[in-house]
């Protein structure tokens, strides 16, 4: 640290407030004083940082260096297939569980090659007291876990007990969001369509903020919101036809496109489209969930845990929301 303070000319003490994200710290000074910090191969040691966070209050904790993300899948069910954007949430972990000085080591596993208390115990037999919970294809009513011997924050909604520290996407903001976007488009006549166990997943944050903005509109007779559990063609369909809505905000945009393609729907000639979960910069209009950032509050959260020795279920635990990024896309007309 005092490496970098002569070469960027500020005191040591500086390097440590720019290291953290200070707002003490002018943006320009902390962005300087962090490229030289990378030219010349600076990290943090997690010992050290988890000693000087901890010394006042007599327990040391017991740390490898190692932060575990945790992946509960049901057998032949890959995160890949159904949450491609979650390799976003892993690789900006991971890079900034290196930056303080971590290393973040993935580990995918199904419900039948072990159970998680069975894991927990391996885990913290090497040394690993640090674990993100990533989401699953499935809620989680509970998990049978050693809580007290881990600094825990889960990533999304699965998990629903116990309650543990969280960082997830601002899902009713992501909606009122998409409303308020198709709105200035001219868009009146907005349909929200869910499977219902994703509805129920997400606690209807979705739904809420929908009929929210439907009501701050003054929509008269809007589209009933489609919340079903056959997801197919024909619902979809039967749907659109009933209800004629002139934009459908969608999860799934991939299904909906492609069977109102094949009903001969023109998408945006006859109806705009909308994704809840779009790439940053798709032709699908849409609200991107921000992957990366989600990653990197994670590890920052659960890393602050460590240093102060909140290992354990906590009485009011955590909860940080993040903020989607409007995509444009192709998917709804121009402005009228």
């Amino acid at each position: 640290m005092k490496d970098v303070a002569a070469k960027a000319g500020v005191h040591h003490s500086t390097v440590s407030l720019c290291i953290k994200n200070s707002p003490r710290i002018p943006e320009t000074t902390r962005s300087r004083v962090l490229k030289i910090a990378r030219e010349l191969g600076y990290r943090p040691h997690p010992y050290m940082n988890t000693l000087v966070h901890t010394r006042r209050r007599g327990r040391v904790g017991k740390s490898s260096g190692v932060l575990a993300f945790v992946l509960f899948n049901t057998p032949g069910d890959d995160w890949r297939a159904w949450m491609p954007q979650l390799k976003e949430w892993i690789d900006s972990a991971r890079e900034r569980a290196g930056a303080r000085g971590f290393r973040l080591e993935e580990i995918n596993t199904t419900w039948e090659q072990t159970t998680p208390r069975r894991l927990g115990d391996i885990l913290y037999n090497r040394g690993i007291t640090g674990v993100l919970l990533g989401p699953t294809h499935q809620s989680m009513e509970t998990l049978d876990w050693p809580w007290s011997r881990f600094a825990v924050v889960a990533l999304g909604p699965s998990l629903r007990e116990p309650r543990v520290h969280r960082v997830r996407h601002h899902y009713f903001q992501a909606m009122l969001t998409a409303m308020d976007e198709c709105r200035k488009l001219g868009y009146r006549r907005t349909g929200l369509v869910l499977k219902e166990e994703v509805n129920l997943k997400m606690e209807q944050r979705w739904l809420g903020a929908h009929i929210l903005k439907q009501h701050e509109f003054q929509v008269n007779n809007p589209p009933r919101p489609l919340l079903t559990r056959d997801w197919s063609s024909a619902t979809l369909i039967r749907w659109f036809r009933e209800e004629k809505p002139d934009a459908i905000i969608a999860v799934n945009a991939t299904d909906t496109a492609l069977w109102l393609k094949r009903a001969g729907v023109r998408i945006p000639e006859d109806v705009g489209l909308v994704s809840l979960a779009s790439n940053k910069t798709g032709t699908v209009s849409g609200v991107y969930q921000d992957g990366p950032m989600l990653g990197r509050r994670a590890v920052s959260l659960l890393i602050d845990l460590m240093e102060d020795n909140l290992y354990g279920l906590h009485p009011h635990p955590t909860l940080l929301l993040v903020n989607g990024i409007w995509n444009p896309g192709n998917t709804l007309r121009s402005q009228a």
